[in-house]
């Protein structure tokens, strides 16, 4: 797996990428861990491409320094709020019913649970 290109992230979505998720993404490409369907981004540019079509289709209620990162499987996205560097803020990004719910801190949380499944595909393997 190829670094993930968070410059082209930045630039693409103008935001600053904090550093937990920068972290996570390391840890993935270094553990060699590919991502189902339904999980995170694998690429720069799947993570481009979900946040251009959450804006557009959340446009009312997205924020700029949100980073929208995998869908729980019903139609809502959990979502970094990325207001700092430092930021491990995570939010609910819903359509039923519609609107944000803070979740508080807890990326860092989210990211550990999803690298201690031992049940992802792995080009290690």
């Amino acid at each position: 797996m190829t670094p993930f290109d968070f410059d082209k992230v930045e630039q693409e979505l103008d935001i600053r990428v904090p550093h937990v998720y920068r972290n996570f993404m390391t840890q993935v490409r270094d553990l060699g861990i590919v991502f189902e369907d339904w999980e995170f981004p694998n690429t720069a540019e799947e993570l481009i491409a979900l946040n251009k079509a959450l804006k557009e289709a959340f446009s009312d209620i997205w924020k700029d320094n949100f980073i929208a990162l995998l869908p729980d499987g019903c139609g809502n996205y959990f979502t970094l709020d990325a207001y700092s560097l430092d930021s491990d803020r995570m939010v609910i990004v819903a359509h039923d019913p519609y609107g944000i719910e803070d979740l508080g801190d807890g990326a860092q949380e989210l990211f550990r649970g999803y690298l201690s499944k031992p049940k992802r595909k792995s080009k290690k393997a």
